[in-house]
């Protein structure tokens, strides 16, 4: 949170775009409106707390933004911006810092992203200057080793913490006993499982009223699909278009006698949720983009999720598909292109959701993988 976001991310955008390094050859202020527009086209994913803005309010971004910007927001954004020579240097910190966050990185991997942050510091002082050379760029060379003591970054970076120092903040009250006002405090949030054990039956509506002030965001689910998979919202009939139904027939292999189905756009899949792009209501965000496996292909596809009907026992999710000409398994961002075609597939050949960042193109644009399902901003 302190060293990588607001040490090395914070100086990079800073040396990049701020006014003050005009003169310098990394300086490329005068390419920000440019950034600026690319940013605000970006819908991300619900699960990034805050919506991008412009490199302009860079010094009001919190730590959160940082993230955003390396981890996915970035690459796609500065693409074409920075120079040839830069902008490879900035994937060095980009890919290093995925496989350092990712859920049981293995050893091969983390020496990997070891020599990647090695190259990156030897070649930040040619690329920028020596008096940029300073204590957050340098501590980049031991997180591997922090990664190999004390696991993925995310386990001990300070974001939980801080978001703890919130929690603690709203139990007091008044200014007297603030030391026993959180012990108290605590303690009561320490209990509450207990309690609920003991006092509340399952599936009733006390235990109704406990979940929904305990998750104050937690969503209705509406239908259990199978386990970890469950719709949500309401599901209604739906009439196929010409491709839609084509499509259909095409994965069953034999033509319909109907073209109204059963249909919903809302799922939470495996604790993360996925929005078809029919669902109207979503118009800053973008949940649709997911990872599946095929049947017809070796490597893994990506696609933007329509909607989802049940038929014949199954639930099934209508794609377009996002066509990758260099599928990479270990590669956090892939350049993608959208296709006219529709596929269907069984809801659980999807691997993962993704988030889709447009390119100047609503057609062509960069898939973004998370590195783990553990960590929030």
């Amino acid at each position: 949170m302190h060293g990588v976001l607001l040490g090395v991310q914070k100086l990079l955008l800073e040396l990049w775009f701020l006014p003050k390094h005009g003169k310098e050859i990394f300086n490329f202020h005068d390419k920000q409106d440019c950034v600026d527009d690319r940013l605000i086209r970006i819908k991300p994913t619900l699960n990034i707390t805050r919506l991008p803005r412009s490199v302009q309010d860079l010094k009001y971004w919190k730590a959160s933004e940082y993230r955003s910007f390396l981890l996915y927001f970035g690459a796609p954004v500065l693409h074409d911006i920075l120079d040839k020579e830069r902008f490879s240097h900035y994937l060095l910190l980009v890919n290093s810092m995925h496989i350092l966050l990712k859920f049981g990185s293995r050893p091969n991997d983390i020496n990997r992203a070891e020599i990647m942050l090695t190259i990156f510091c030897e070649s930040f002082a040619v690329l920028y200057d020596d008096r940029f050379m300073r204590l957050n760029v340098h501590q980049l060379l031991h997180l591997p080793d922090s990664v190999r003591t004390l696991g993925p970054l995310y386990t001990h970076s300070c974001f939980s913490f801080e978001d703890k120092n919130g929690v603690l903040l709203k139990m007091i009250r008044g200014t007297q006993n603030i030391d026993n006002q959180i012990v108290t405090g605590v303690s009561f949030i320490q209990k509450l499982p207990e309690l609920k054990e003991h006092c509340i039956l399952r599936n009733s509506k006390c235990e109704e009223i406990y979940n929904s002030i305990e998750s104050v965001t937690l969503l209705k689910r509406n239908h259990c699909i199978q386990e970890g998979i469950y719709v949500l919202g309401a599901v209604k009939e739906k009439v196929l278009s010409l491709k839609e139904q084509n499509a259909l027939e095409k994965y069953f292999g034999y033509a319909l006698t109907q073209n109204q189905f059963k249909s919903f756009t809302r799922i939470e899949f495996q604790s993360h949720i996925i929005y078809g792009q029919n669902y109207s209501r979503m118009t800053k965000r973008d949940n649709s983009t997911i990872e599946y496996t095929s049947e017809k292909h070796v490597n893994n596809r990506f696609g933007w999720v329509q909607f989802f009907i049940f038929y014949e026992n199954k639930t099934l999710a209508f794609v377009q598909q996002l066509e990758c000409q260099q599928f990479n398994a270990k590669a956090c961002i892939l350049s993608v292109s959208s296709k006219d075609e529709m596929e269907v597939i069984r809801i659980d050949k999807i691997v993962s959701n993704c988030m889709f960042v447009s390119h100047d193109s609503d057609r062509k644009g960069f898939v973004c993988r998370f590195p783990n399902r553990l960590e929030s901003d």
